[in-house]
């Protein structure tokens, strides 16, 4: 489904085409990236630091960028002087209006359903409406796969800044080390596996 949902957004272009692909990409939150902006980004060292202030549980959050990533963004235009938000509409504010968006996406990808039954013999009757979705399963998707690709647990929850088990307890206390090669090597192993990649 996410090469479908991929392929929509790819057609739907900027911002919020663009928005979802990073989405897929990274599996960060919604916010963090609808509001990300370009100062957090260090493309030499590849690595996108969210700041404690844009992070849900308000601690620096390190992203190391997949090329993929690196490739999609440096695709974007670069809106205002000087340019803040990777997406925006108004140039001052980053992009909102999600509920919209969605929508369109899910009309996008009903239409592609059509298509695709029609293309295999089906009559519209047959043609079963998609799962609702929202934006957050993407995370749980990129999760699942991860776990699929052999990723450990505590990068998984490392690379989707979650306070889970292995950030807990002792093993918060005790284990400081930050996981920056582990998650690089899992977000590109996530890109690599989408066949939406090239």
């Amino acid at each position: 489904e996410l090469t479908y949902l991929w392929s929509v957004a790819d057609s739907m272009g900027y911002p919020f085409g663009p928005m979802v692909q990073m989405l897929i990409l990274t599996g960060q939150r919604l916010r963090e990236v609808a509001e990300a902006e370009w100062h957090e980004f260090d493309f030499d060292a590849g690595l996108w630091e969210i700041p404690p202030s844009r992070a849900k549980n308000d601690e620096r959050h390190v992203v190391p960028m997949a090329q993929a990533v690196v490739d999609l963004l440096r695709e974007l235009p670069k809106l205002g002087k000087p340019a803040k938000y990777l997406f925006t509409t108004t140039l001052e504010t980053p992009v909102s209006g999600f509920t919209r968006a969605k929508q369109k996406l899910d009309d996008e990808l009903a239409q592609l359903d059509i298509k695709r039954g029609r293309e295999a013999g089906l009559l519209p009757a047959e043609i079963r409406p998609r799962e609702a979705w929202t934006f957050h399963d993407i995370r749980r998707t990129m999760a699942s796969g991860m776990a699929e690709l052999g990723v450990m647990f505590e990068v998984i929850e490392r690379v989707l800044n979650h306070k889970g088990a292995s950030r807990g307890g002792v093993a918060g206390v005790y284990n400081r080390h930050q996981y920056l090669d582990e998650k690089r090597w899992a977000l590109e192993a996530w890109a690599s596996s989408l066949e939406i990649v090239e």
